[in-house]
């Protein structure tokens, strides 16, 4: 049976966590998200009949966007018609609700305030979406050992923000900083609250590019720590050596798209997990 694609729209990431674990108890199930509600229009706008979700859940309050903009966007894209919208929200007024219902909302669920809440939330989500066929009651919950701290430095700021995307809705990757280039990233970890623990960079930027990155992380006392893994669009024997020569723990051609960025993340996750394990 396959998994149940959910997407889910909302700026508040705990709330984002919450549906994650309550959905883990009940279905198999594949998760994405978005926090930047244009970027989630764009996406869904371009996706392709395999990658429309089964179920969007959608927050009301958001910047640029609210839940019912979101909602009357999506209801132009014929290919999300047999696509499941709820609307969630800490708004408790009849007036949204119905509102939600006329734009053509599947319901209108208020937020829960605790975790044991968000569980009732799913099962009453799965039977209006009607995914009880696809139930599995003694699924154990999974945990994720190791999120690995990241720091992205692409100079191209829209692949950047779907690489950040892309990476964090995996849930594998804690992203806690990006920059354009080598430069700004050093400015970053001049001062940074937390190290991270892996720099992912771009080889071909302006100012101070890939290779620059290597060299001034692996000659840095402080920072030498911290593994570098290359993304290029030249997937070229004699750059991945020379990177690997200069102390690059990895190297990677990009993804073909910018929407394939979450199951690229995922793809090399144990690449990733090795380079940053050797280090502790």
């Amino acid at each position: 049976m396959q998994p149940i694609k959910i997407l889910v729209i909302d700026d508040d990431l705990d709330d984002i966590y919450f549906y994650r674990e309550a959905f883990e108890k009940k279905l198999r199930f594949d998760f994405s998200f978005y926090q930047d509600a244009q970027l989630a229009l764009d996406m869904l706008q371009k996706m392709s009949p395999q990658q429309v979700p089964d179920l969007i859940l959608c927050d009301l309050n958001m910047p640029l966007f609210n839940g019912f903009e979101i909602l009357s966007r999506v209801k132009t894209f014929e290919h999300l018609d047999e696509t499941c919208f709820i609307i969630c929200s800490n708004s408790t007024l009849p007036s949204d609700r119905q509102k939600a219902k006329s734009l053509g909302a599947d319901a209108y669920f208020v937020k829960p305030l605790t975790f044991n809440q968000y569980a009732e939330l799913i099962e009453e989500i799965i039977i209006t979406c009607g995914f009880e066929h696809r139930l599995v009651f003694d699924k154990p919950l999974t945990s994720i050992k190791h999120r690995v701290r990241v720091m992205l430095v692409e100079d191209n700021e829209d692949e950047r923000i779907f690489m950040k995307e892309g990476f964090a809705q995996t849930g594998l990757y804690e992203i806690i900083g990006e920059a354009e280039n080598g430069k700004e990233m050093l400015e970053f970890l001049n001062d940074p609250e937390i190290l991270p623990e892996l720099i992912v960079s771009d080889l071909n930027m302006p100012v101070k590019d890939g290779y620059e990155v290597i060299s001034d992380i692996k000659s840095n006392k402080t920072l030498s720590d911290i593994s570098v893994v290359i993304l290029t669009t030249a997937p070229l024997v004699s750059y991945a050596e020379r990177c690997k020569k200069m102390g690059a723990c990895a190297y990677f051609t990009k993804p073909e798209t910018f929407l394939d960025y979450p199951a690229f993340a995922k793809a090399i996750y144990p690449d990733i997990l090795h380079c940053v394990q050797k280090k502790n």
